[in-house]
């Protein structure tokens, strides 16, 4: 990989990331009234990959966010994007653990396919719907078949 090749997939990389953050926040504008209800943007900066190193790419800010409802919370905070059997991973805290988000597409052309990882022992994922963001904000925990 040559050095407009890494910039080119970490652009897309960003790309991807506030699509999901875009999807993210409709289902959280879909959440009933909470007193505390919120949905936080932020940033942090990208871990410094090997394939960066190698030619010489700078980290850069990565979008994050948080979503607030009542006691509970989740932030999406991207972990790295170079991983084997994924285009990228986020990491999906709430109150009490955290989870994966993977984005499992078959290449570089194709829409991201985040699926949620609910065993990391396992090796087990699921989609990352609504429904499981539901759960997620408002157990704290996902009910996957």
């Amino acid at each position: 990989m040559d050095k407009d090749q890494v910039v080119k997939q970490i652009e897309d990389w960003e790309k991807r990331l506030v699509e999901l953050y875009n999807r993210i926040e409709s289902w959280y504008n879909e959440l009933p009234p909470n007193e505390t209800k919120e949905f936080l943007s932020g940033s942090v900066l990208q871990r410094d990959e090997g394939p960066m190193r190698r030619v010489d790419v700078p980290p850069r800010m990565l979008p994050t966010r948080s979503v607030l409802y009542g006691k509970n919370r989740v932030s999406f905070v991207p972990s790295a994007l170079w991983i084997v059997g994924a285009n990228g991973r986020v990491n999906a805290t709430t109150n009490r653990r955290q989870f994966s988000l993977i984005d499992v597409r078959d290449n570089d052309e194709a829409p991201s396919d985040w699926q949620i990882v609910t065993s990391q022992l396992a090796q087990t994922h699921v989609p990352f719907t609504q429904e499981v963001f539901n759960d997620l904000i408002e157990r704290q925990l996902i009910e996957a078949a």
